[in-house]
């Protein structure tokens, strides 16, 4: 999805807030804003872009002042271990649930809350993420995946958040459990907000059965694009029977790409923003299996 009006408002937020993180003096707040205000696109003067490229621009020149190449390594830490304490109560939802992977899917999904681009964001992730449990979800969208799960031996899943990625691994040890099917897991190169990078999967716990792999893109960038990502991600692309796309970033950025690819492609996200809200036609904060299948 390339950039609309309501993008850059919600990016400036965003760069609001991890200014503030950074308990930086309000002189160096003021100067740093004041950089970021110079990106073109967030003057409405370049509408060709998609919103991670355009937070790519405000992370460059945050690591750029900081001089820190992952400013938000400590609040990455903060969420993976908030998450890991409550793995018990999750896998317990899963194992009890009428469709385990239906809800290991359901519960993916809301991990996708566990952003920094949502100004409301929770500071009481355990109780937000039970609190979202009851949610509906397309029975028609998640019917079709979980047809299509049936015939994918070659699972290529591309992560977003710390955190979240607790949850992307019960989904993923459900689909082992359930469909035998070898996983691949794409992080992040560079870090980037709260994306995870393979420094932030360390403790996770990801079976055997996964292959973990950067997406080789350099720069930060919250998102995927196909061609800045190494040969192995291409390959890997070419070779998987569907990919798993988490996070709004990576749908606006592969959403853009859909023309290229030959692979079948389900997004696993949460309508965060007013264009999400009209693409899917769903509420605020509704989640969404969104198919693409050839």
């Amino acid at each position: 999805m390339l950039l609309k009006p309501d993008c850059i408002p919600c990016v400036l937020r965003m760069a609001l807030g991890a200014l503030t993180k950074l308990a930086l003096e309000p002189a160096e707040m003021k100067s740093l804003y004041r950089e970021i205000l110079k990106i073109s696109a967030l003057r409405g003067e370049r509408w060709d872009l998609t919103s991670p490229e355009v937070i790519e621009q405000v992370m460059l020149i945050i690591k750029t002042y900081t001089g820190k190449p992952d400013p938000f390594s400590e609040e990455k830490v903060h969420l993976n271990r908030t998450v890991l304490t409550m793995e018990p109560f999750f896998k317990d939802h899963i194992r009890h649930a009428d469709n385990p992977v239906g809800m290991a899917v359901i519960l993916a999904i809301l991990g996708n809350a566990i952003d920094m681009m949502l100004p409301e964001s929770t500071t009481d992730i355990e109780t937000d993420l039970k609190n979202r449990l009851a949610v509906d979800l397309d029975a028609k969208a998640l019917a079709q995946f979980l047809d299509r799960l049936d015939t994918v031996r070659r699972l290529l899943y591309f992560t977003d958040n710390a955190g979240e990625i607790i949850l992307d691994n019960l989904l993923i040890q459900t689909l082992v459990r359930y469909y035998g099917m070898s996983v691949t897991v794409v992080v992040r190169h560079e870090s980037t907000l709260n994306d995870v990078t393979l420094h932030d999967v360390r403790n996770v716990g990801f079976g055997q059965e996964v292959t973990l792999m950067t997406n080789g893109i350099s720069g930060p960038l919250p998102g995927t694009v196909l061609k800045r990502c190494s040969p192995a991600v291409r390959d890997a692309v070419e070779a998987a029977d569907l990919i798993i796309a988490k996070g709004g970033g990576n749908f606006d950025t592969l959403g853009e790409q859909l023309g290229e690819l030959n692979t079948d492609v389900s997004f696993l996200l949460l309508s965060k923003c007013t264009p999400y809200n009209r693409f899917f036609n769903v509420p605020f904060m509704q989640p969404v299996v969104y198919n693409v299948l050839h």
